[in-house]
């Protein structure tokens, strides 16, 4: 990077899992620490109706973040395989913010994930929010 690191408009796709409301917590506290835009994006499959899918989106938002913090997030339905509409989003914001999950090995392997792609070729910085692991305990590890 030349100069200093600018934060403006912050992307944060998310898939309506608990993983995901992390990745959304962390994109809200960096978007916030920034005064930046935040703007969730929600890929549905075409076989979803995008209404149920909006509804459910500002739903989880309200959840998460709280109505007051939700009703300040731009939020986007799309239709489209996850990892093109992500890639293709992200040219337009500053950073993006996604959660991992963990995968089996034979499956991150085989199929890689969404976040791995999104690293790979993503044109903007991308910060992802690991998915808890549960210990044996009950304890919470990140």
């Amino acid at each position: 990077f030349r100069g200093p690191f600018r934060v403006r408009r912050v992307l944060c796709p998310v898939n309506l899992t608990q993983y995901s409301d992390e990745a959304l917590r962390a994109a809200h506290l960096v978007a916030r620490s920034f005064r930046a835009r935040l703007s969730a994006l929600l890929v549905r499959s075409s076989a979803d109706d995008e209404g149920l899918a909006r509804g459910r989106l500002f739903s989880r938002l309200d959840a998460v973040l709280g109505r007051a913090a939700a009703s300040r997030v731009r939020a986007s339905v799309r239709a489209r395989e996850a990892r093109r509409e992500i890639l293709a989003q992200c040219a337009s914001y500053d950073l993006v913010v996604l959660s991992a999950h963990r995968k089996s090995f034979l499956g991150a392997l085989i199929l890689g994930t969404t976040a791995e792609r999104v690293l790979r070729f993503c044109a903007v910085p991308v910060m992802t929010v690991p998915a808890p692991a549960k210990a044996k305990t009950g304890v919470t590890l990140y």
